[in-house]
């Protein structure tokens, strides 16, 4: 409001498919390999939250519905910004059940 009142627009910047905090909830929304190994990398050893890692998320699994979707209309509707930028956007090769799923139907 107070960036508003003074003319400055703001945009909110979200980082798409890297958060730690819903990579360690959920592992079954993180990008699978091949053989069914995770995306991510193993949390540093001096690292204040221990389950903070780069662990990719999948954008055919729930994730979208369940977090991405609610937590941005959450943000546009309380904070209103002017904008919002989806950082880490790129595509993956990914065997989750989620990509497999979609895959066989298709």
């Amino acid at each position: 409001e107070a960036a508003r009142s003074v003319g400055v627009r703001t945009v909110v910047y979200n980082t798409l498919r890297w958060n730690a905090r819903v990579a360690h909830l959920h592992p079954e929304w993180t990008v699978r390999h091949k053989d069914g190994s995770s995306s991510g990398q193993p949390a540093h050893p001096h690292s204040h939250i221990p389950y903070y890692q780069w662990n990719t998320l999948c954008l055919n699994s729930p994730y979208i519905e369940e977090y991405v979707l609610p937590s941005t209309e959450e943000i546009m509707t309380q904070l209103k910004p002017s904008g919002m930028f989806m950082d880490i956007t790129f595509a993956l090769p990914c065997y989750c059940e989620s990509c497999q799923a979609k895959a066989k139907a298709n």
